[in-house]
């Protein structure tokens, strides 16, 4: 017979039990085991599931795929001539959209710390399509130096399926396609040595975003009963074997975060139970657990606690935090996606070898608030002609005395002595004297001494 039985379920508490088994395994703890073990191919499966690890992605890419890009020169100053760059990138292939476009490719470099992008014709020529290709769908072998990138199952773009190869000493280390089926960009992160693929930061977090879920499969649980009990068991067994039976019963039974909840009920006499309905510490221990764990994961993207912590958040903060977003993770991510691609485009004669691609950070709302503080504190430091200052916050220039710095008409040069200037003196008693009165040169000279504190 079972000792335990749920009698919200199951109102017969004289059921007879299964044979015990092992615990069967969750996906979601297949998933953690993989990924504890080293791989990432189930980073996906964590984006869609770990409530903290899908925000902090999304919060990412949503903005990054909100940047618009600019061609500038070395100095970072916008130049003219990406008319044909901005029109690839406005509709990049025949099923996206520029946001579509970048929002994949921030996603997939965000989960894998890979990304890759197909540029369709012969590599010697102007790209017509640019696609993102899913780290899932590409598999990569090495051999001899030549590395082959396998891609298959990618959807709407099964027409880049296929075989491309990289050889290292050749080509400045493209990836092109067997068969006319152009080149492949491949957007990594840190590579170890040795490997193929960069390491997702996802792996780092396994065992975070594993007490996050269970903390969430308990809560869960424990709304689907109403009960929570914690309490002790008494036992009284003389024959060994009904007390291993007993205890396997109670770990298939009771524990893991989805039996959380269950109300006990016994049909032996050799167990008593004492149950008392408070959380015991290690219940609040867990709660803070996972808010740890759930900062972890925030953490791990750069995201600033007052953006998803309302408890920590003022005015003030918050768009400091804002700006730290953006810093630390929007923009290196654009970057890093849009450094691959400004190469590839410059070995194609699309984007001069002098320039580069990055993202217009003057058109963030967020930051220009930043921006006018910045100039602001620069404007009262008189080290920027009128011009610079306009520039920086998007004013157009102005045609005349708009490139002269303007200074306080009171500074003098701090090695000038106001008391001693006799030719600032003497200025002024010309102008004193331009007035046509009747002065002596020692009565205006006793008026200049007063005038200036000097006794």
């Amino acid at each position: 017979m079972s000792f335990f039985t749920d009698p919200i379920k199951n109102l017969n508490p004289f059921k007879k039990s299964a044979t015990p088994t092992s615990k069967t395994e969750t996906n979601n703890e297949s998933i953690f085991r993989q990924l504890l073990k080293g791989g990432q191919s189930d980073g996906y499966s964590l984006y869609k599931n770990v409530a903290p690890i899908g925000h902090a992605v999304d919060m990412i890419a949503e903005k990054v795929s909100q940047l618009q890009p600019v061609v500038v020169d070395r100095n970072g100053v916008v130049v003219d001539g990406g008319v044909n760059i901005y029109s690839l990138l406005r509709k990049p292939n025949a099923v996206q959209r520029y946001s579509e476009f970048m929002m994949q490719l921030a996603t997939d470099f965000l989960i894998y710390n890979n990304a890759y992008v197909h540029l369709s014709n012969n590599t010697s020529y102007k790209s017509k399509y640019i696609t993102p290709v899913c780290d899932r769908t590409v598999t990569i072998t090495e051999t001899d130096g030549v590395r082959n990138y396998t891609v298959n199952n990618t959807g709407f773009y099964s027409s880049i399926n296929g075989l491309y190869v990289q050889k290292h000493n050749e080509n400045d280390g493209r990836i092109v396609g067997a068969n006319k089926l152009g080149e492949l960009i491949h957007i990594k992160g840190y590579l170890g040595q040795n490997e193929t693929k960069a390491t997702s930061k996802l792996l780092a977090l396994a065992q975070d975003a594993q007490i996050v879920e269970k903390s969430l499969l308990q809560v869960a649980s424990f709304l689907d009963r109403g009960y929570s009990g914690s309490g002790i068991l008494q036992t009284n067994f003389k024959n060994q074997d009904k007390f291993e039976m007993f205890k396997k019963d109670l770990s298939n039974y009771y524990t893991g975060a989805q039996n959380e909840g269950r109300m006990m009920a016994l049909n032996g006499t050799e167990v008593a139970v004492h149950m008392h309905n408070n959380r015991s510490n290690k219940d609040m221990q867990a709660n803070e657990n996972k808010e740890q764990s759930k900062m972890a994961i925030y953490q791990r993207y750069d995201i600033p606690e007052p953006l998803v912590n309302s408890g920590s958040q003022t005015y003030n903060n918050y768009q400091t935090a804002l700006y730290a977003l953006y810093e630390n993770a929007v923009f290196p991510t654009f970057n890093s996606i849009f450094d691959a691609i400004s190469e590839s485009f410059i070995t194609r004669n699309i984007l001069n070898p002098e320039y580069r691609i990055t993202c217009d950070s003057s058109k963030v709302s967020a930051m220009k608030l930043r921006e006018a503080e910045e100039v602001r504190m620069l404007k009262l430091a008189n080290v920027l002609t009128v011009n610079e200052m306009r520039s920086r916050l998007g004013y157009e220039r102005l045609k005349e005395h708009g490139d002269e710095v303007y200074r306080p008409m009171s500074e003098i040069p701090i090695s000038q002595d106001p008391y001693s200037d006799q030719g600032t003196k003497k200025e002024w008693v010309d102008q004193i004297k331009a007035l046509d009165g009747q002065y002596s040169d020692d009565y205006l000279s006793s008026l200049w001494n007063e005038y200036n504190g000097k006794k």
